[in-house]
């Protein structure tokens, strides 16, 4: 550089540089962000299923029940949803909640604040769907496009009957698979301990 100005050399340099960092940074926003990883997602899914296990272990969900309560995740295969629930059986019928008298409410999202649902193939979870859920159990018969799957408070998984509106304790290992493109997971729910975890 001399004293009055740059010279044609610097400038030339300078508009490379500027051009090669303009050309990365257009190729990289071309591609968009394509949301979250199947395996995010599966890390997620477990960490849900483990703080509905610990809302009905601990009870600290803010429930307006006086009675014991339960905490359960229902998975809508259809509509690529699941939802966090507290539920109870004020009405002592055996069947955790109904909806007549009113024996649910929704838990709250911690990162939130607001009700507990999960919206999947939309917004950060784009392209991801659940492939299956399942929670069985001797004599559960689950719906084939909504699985429920129920905690009590120490912890145990049931299965919820979609018909008759009973729960069971699960007496094997129940599952989530979730799909994006050709990449799948599987969140697995042991059936004494309800542990979820990615295998």
């Amino acid at each position: 550089m001399n004293s009055r100005g740059f010279t044609i050399i610097e400038l030339v340099m300078v508009i490379v540089l500027i051009a090669i960092v303009l050309a990365v940074s257009v190729s990289l926003l071309s591609r968009g962000w394509s949301g979250m990883t199947i395996t995010a997602m599966a890390k997620k899914l477990r960490s849900d299923t483990q703080y509905a296990q610990e809302i009905a272990m601990i009870r600290r969900a803010s429930s307006s029940f006086s009675q014991p309560v339960r905490a359960r995740i229902t998975f809508d295969v259809t509509n690529e949803t699941y939802n966090v629930k507290i539920v109870n059986d004020s009405d002592g019928d055996g069947k955790w909640g109904e909806t007549s008298p009113v024996e649910w409410e929704y838990a709250k999202d911690p990162s939130t604040g607001g009700n507990f649902t999960v919206t999947l193939n939309t917004g950060s979870y784009n392209g991801i769907v659940i492939g299956s859920a399942s929670f069985s159990a001797t004599g559960c018969t689950p719906s084939a496009t909504t699985a429920i799957l129920e905690f009590d408070a120490m912890g145990i998984p049931y299965c919820v009957d979609n018909t008759a509106g009973t729960s069971t304790k699960m007496d094997s290992q129940g599952s989530v698979v979730i799909s994006k493109a050709s990449n799948t997971a599987t969140v697995n729910v042991t059936q004494n301990t309800g542990r979820a975890s990615i295998p």
